[in-house]
């Protein structure tokens, strides 16, 4: 066999002595590059034979040199894989063209790879062919393409999620993408149908998609973002709808326009309510016409009454009667009615309220608040005075102020948000006498409300195109204030930039409309106070003088340090704000003209009224009463329902009969079973017998039935009806329908669930992916590292020998020479005095010695640090199992050895008899890296906190516990772990270690690679005092 011209150089370079390697340095340090470079090298002879390779290929190959030199690819791989390198190769030495392929390559260790190979023709000066090849493993960057596209997958998954539809195109207005709501609206069905496609392509009409591509073109000239902007839309299923519409410009890196992003928002709901309201404040003018009218004819009437008085005085002792009777009435509605009451004279002392506004006072009844104020209520200082300047600014203004949202304290102590209505209270000449105010009790609606706000903030954080500004405020011990974050949207909102207000956080404060800031203050303590979320709304003036609108809702959350966190957004409401003063301007319109209108028949009917004096006027009230009562109660929203005392249906409004489906007629006289579910009528029964026997009412939420068979959940207040001899005649109930509330806190909380469950998904696997990418990098610079020393150190070694061999030769001709002169030169004696002769040739040998078992150590380090660079590998293999773990040791023995702190750490190893396991070898090794690492900390903090005096000791034990698993026992002799940290030793993200020294995932990602990519267990004995035991069980094979 004819031997190629490089293999004898290779071959003559490694066996000539060193004093002919000068000669052919060229040739030797050729081989040296050659043999430095990461990527495999090879070279093949005209007969497919391998004659050169390097010792990347080597161990790419998975073979020594010595097995591979002389032999063709059909000695080792697939004939279907050396089939086509034969080929491949074949065509590079019959046309001499470079060539470069993807192919799939089979290891000695079955691991198959994805290489790029390049292939080019060598011809020598005696005319034999050679084959170069070079090999790039292109694998890992594969699986970096597949990850990429989990990571595009998970992004459009989050956006198609998000309730408002997006989309965003190119500088020519061609679309590059949207989300799966736009995609709906849009007719297109997928999101991704929409790319390449323009307006006039979609499901509008051709003078929206005009009106589109006019708006992109003019924020693409102006480079200006445009908000708010209110338009309409033909949707793909035909229907006619408002949006409100964002856009913004799209930059790259480079700060250059490269498309718009847009967003938009159905307000249909919201502009068919501003219709309808319109539309009612139409019908409310028409009622004050018919008011009025009803008016004239009610003097005329009162005028045919003058003329039979004298009839009338002879029933007027039964009209009394009939007044105190309807008053009676007239208070119980007031008492069962579920809102709070109360009206107050002009010096703000209580005139009198409602039965439950004096079970929240803290009073008896009623009548036990009359002359009191506010101070002495159970209301804080603070409070009383914000509710006292509240009623002087209604009473001074003479406008009333609705739905004031602000928190109480009952008598009890407790705290609760309520719904605030304060209407001045006027007399016949229109003076302000006093004022009247409602309250609706909203807690629950509020913690809905938050519970919201919290929810669509997370929501929030994955996009930074939100209008508004979220910020994170600290509130520190001593009360100061500061803003570690604010978004990019504070410059928009209130004209100031996020370092701006980061370096000064009374700057935004001070924007704050000066009558604003205490209320925004008290807010702000309040929630400080009792940790429940601040919402506030308010005024603010800008630097530019201009006034706005706006709203912060955040969440509070107490440090250990005292401090208090609020994480929160703060939007403009300025168009809402004004929507509402506009309504508030005409309500107010509205109750003038209605005003001077009552002045004007007061007047004309003042001489009829002193006429028929104050009985007459008595009998006018109560019927004006009795008409009120009546109204309200076939007008109001709730339905009212009176019972006899044997619970048959007496008065049945129209709000019942929308509720339950029967009508009056149907239900006059019928049991109150005919609403109950078969399994709540016992327990009803109860019910019913304890509300005839007590005097106050219950409010309590029930199951009932519908006409048609439904189940809805209602909200009660039943109250006892009680005649002036103390006797229950009946029972008056006042009824709500919350089945759509129920369903909404419902749907409402499992949202709220599932977005932080998907949110510590998103934070693990993120962190995941960063500690994999980060093990990789440190297996390719642990192998990388071992090569780079390896090269050397065989270097060193291998001629160790030669260099042995040598000094004998000098020492056997020094002692020949020593032996047959004996009297030699001065010269001679004095320098071999010098340099002590006799001690060099008998301490030569051991120095050579010393250095070989030095060589053979650092040998055995780079074993090791190959052994432990599989981390980065992905595929599963057979490996041995003590190697991993010798291995991590061998990286961990600086840390093992002693310390000025401490002595050696003593590692027992009881290693049982076990057979190749298919495993993740460098994911296994991780989990050894960590265990081993955590226990080392242990022993390092447990010496120096004196808390044990014994030697240091680690345990490692493995064992073949049944024919198919493989146990391993890691145990140490420290303090141990508390009781109360192990239930969340494999949490992610759970750590006691310092900030800085540890990040929570190392035994969480351990857990994972243990259970989840080998199918086995990772579980944690620990005793405090007695150190700790971590046991790892894995099968032998995967399934």
């Amino acid at each position: 066999m004819q031997k190629n011209t490089l293999n004898q150089t290779q071959a003559a370079a490694s066996n000539r002595p060193l004093r002919d390697q000068q000669a052919n340095f060229s040739v030797v340090f050729l081989l040296q590059i050659i043999n430095s470079t990461k990527e495999p090298i090879f070279v093949k002879d005209r007969q497919h034979r391998w004659v050169l390779l390097n010792d990347a290929c080597c161990n790419f190959l998975g073979h020594h040199r010595e097995e591979l030199i002389g032999k063709s690819d059909y000695d080792f791989f697939p004939k279907a894989e050396a089939d086509t390198f034969w080929e491949r190769d074949e065509v590079v030495f019959t046309t001499g063209i470079t060539n470069e392929n993807e192919e799939y390559f089979t290891n000695a260790l079955g691991v198959v790879h994805l290489i790029c190979t390049k292939k080019s023709l060598f011809e020598d000066e005696t005319g034999n062919k050679f084959l170069i090849c070079s090999i790039q493993d292109i694998t890992k960057y594969q699986q970096v393409e597949a990850e990429l596209r989990s990571s595009r997958q998970l992004l459009q998954l989050v956006m198609d999620n998000i309730p408002q539809a997006i989309f965003w195109k190119d500088r020519n207005s061609v679309y590059l993408g949207c989300n799966q709501k736009f995609a709906l609206v849009a007719g297109v069905g997928a999101s991704e149908n929409i790319v390449g496609k323009t307006d006039y392509e979609l499901a509008w009409q051709r003078e929206e998609a005009e009106w589109y591509q006019e708006c992109d073109r003019r924020i693409m000239e102006s480079q200006t973002p445009e908000y708010g902007l209110i338009e309409t839309q033909l949707q793909a299923d035909g229907r006619q709808r408002w949006v409100e519409t964002n856009r913004i410009l799209l930059h790259d890196h480079g700060g250059n326009i490269i498309g718009i992003l847009g967003n938009f928002a159905d307000i249909t709901i919201r502009k068919e309510a501003e219709l309808a309201l319109q539309e009612l404040n139409d019908q409310l003018e028409e009622r004050v016409e018919e008011r009025t009218a009803e008016l004239r004819r009610a003097i005329t009437r009162l005028e045919q009454e003058i003329i039979e008085r004298q009839a009338a005085l002879r029933q007027r002792t039964l009209v009394e009667n009939q007044l105190r009777s309807s008053q009676q009435l007239l208070q119980l509605v007031m008492d069962n009615i579920p809102q709070l009451i109360l009206w107050k004279d002009r010096s703000l002392n209580f005139l009198g309220c409602n039965r439950n506004f004096a079970r929240i006072a803290g009073v008896n009844s009623p009548e036990d608040i009359v002359g009191l104020s506010d101070y002495d209520l159970p209301w804080t200082k603070e409070e009383s005075d914000w509710y006292r300047e509240c009623d002087r600014r209604v009473i001074e203004s003479g406008i009333p102020e609705l739905h004031i949202i602000e928190t109480q304290h009952r008598s009890d102590g407790k705290q609760y948000w309520s719904d605030v209505n304060k209407i001045p209270l006027r007399d016949a000449h229109g003076n302000v006498v006093g004022i009247l105010g409602t309250f609706e009790d909203i807690t629950e609606r509020k913690r809905t409300e938050e519970a919201l706000t919290q929810s669509e903030t997370k929501l929030q954080r994955l996009s930074a195109n939100v209008p508004g500004m979220l910020y994170k405020l600290i509130q520190q011990a001593d009360g100061s204030r500061s803003f570690p974050y604010v978004s990019s949207g504070s410059y928009e909102l209130c004209g100031l930039t996020p370092e701006e207000i980061i370096a000064d956080a009374k700057s935004i404060i001070l924007l704050i409309h000066p009558d604003e800031r205490p209320g925004f203050e008290l807010s702000l303590a309040m929630s400080a106070r009792n940790l429940q979320p601040c919402l506030w709304e308010g005024q603010m003036i800008l630097s530019n003088g201009c006034s706005k609108w706006v709203q912060s809702a955040s969440r509070p959350e107490k440090q250990a340090d005292g401090s208090i966190i609020w994480d929160g957004l703060m939007m403009d409401i300025s168009r809402s704000k004004q929507a509402e003063e506009a309504l508030q301007q005409a309500y107010v319109q509205l109750e003038t003209r209605v005003q001077e209108r009552t002045q004007e028949l007061a007047l004309s009917n003042a001489a009829l009224q002193a006429e028929i004096g104050e009985r007459q006027q008595a009998e006018a009230e109560l019927r004006a009463s009795q008409q009120i009562l009546a109204l309200l109660i076939q007008q109001t929203p709730v339905a009212v329902i009176e019972w006899n005392t044997q619970f048959e249906v007496q008065a049945w409004n129209p709000a019942a009969e929308r509720i339950f489906g029967y009508s009056s007629s149907e239900v006059l006289g019928c049991h109150f079973e005919f609403l109950v579910p078969e399994g709540a009528k016992e327990q009803v029964k109860e019910v019913t017998a304890d509300l005839l026997r007590q005097q106050g009412g219950t409010l309590s939420v029930n199951l009932n039935l519908t006409k048609d068979n439904r189940t809805i959940t209602c909200e009660w207040y039943n109250s006892p009806l009680i005649a002036d001899s103390g006797e229950v005649i009946g029972v008056a109930s006042m009824v709500l329908d919350i089945t759509a509330r129920k369903q909404a806190e419902t749907q409402l909380k499992q949202q709220a669930e599932d977005l932080a469950t998907a949110i510590q998904e998103l934070q693990q696997t993120q962190m995941q992916l960063i500690q994999s990418e980060k093990m990789s990098g440190l297996g390719q610079l642990v192998a990388g590292v071992a090569h780079e020393i390896n090269n050397p150190v065989n270097f060193i070694y291998g001629n160790l020998d030669y260099a042995n061999n040598y000094i004998q030769d000098l020492v056997r001709l020094v002692k020949l020479y020593q032996q047959n002169y004996s009297g030699t030169l001065p010269q001679i004696q004095e320098l071999a005095a010098d340099i002590d002769l006799e001690f060099l040739i008998e301490d030569l040998p051991k120095l050579l010695k010393s250095m070989k078992i030095g060589a053979e150590r650092i040998r055995q380090i780079v074993v090791s640090l190959r052994t432990f660079s599989r981390m980065d590998e992905a595929d599963m293999k057979a490996v041995n199992i003590h190697e991993g773990i010798d291995s991590t040791l061998m990286i961990l023995e600086h840390r093992i050895k002693a310390t000025p702190t401490r002595c050696t750490i003593q590692v027992i190893k009881e290693y049982g008899n076990l057979p190749l396991v298919h495993c993740y070898a460098g994911q296994l090794n991780q989990v050894f890296m960590n265990i081993l690492a955590n226990a080392i900390d242990a022993l390092e903090e447990s010496v120096v906190n004196k808390k044990i005096t014994d030697q240091p000791q680690i345990y490692i034990c493995t064992q073949l516990v049944k024919p198919n698993q493989v146990t391993i026992r890691i145990a140490d002799n420290g303090t141990g772990i508390p009781e109360e940290v192990q239930p969340r030793l494999f949490d992610p993200f759970f750590t006691t270690k310092p900030i800085g020294k540890g990040t929570g995932m190392g035994l969480s990602i351990s857990y994972q690679i243990i259970a989840q990519k080998h199918g086995g267990s990772l579980e944690c004995i620990s005793q405090p005092g007695n150190g700790a035991e971590f046991i790892i069980t894995i099968p032998l094979s995967q399934k």
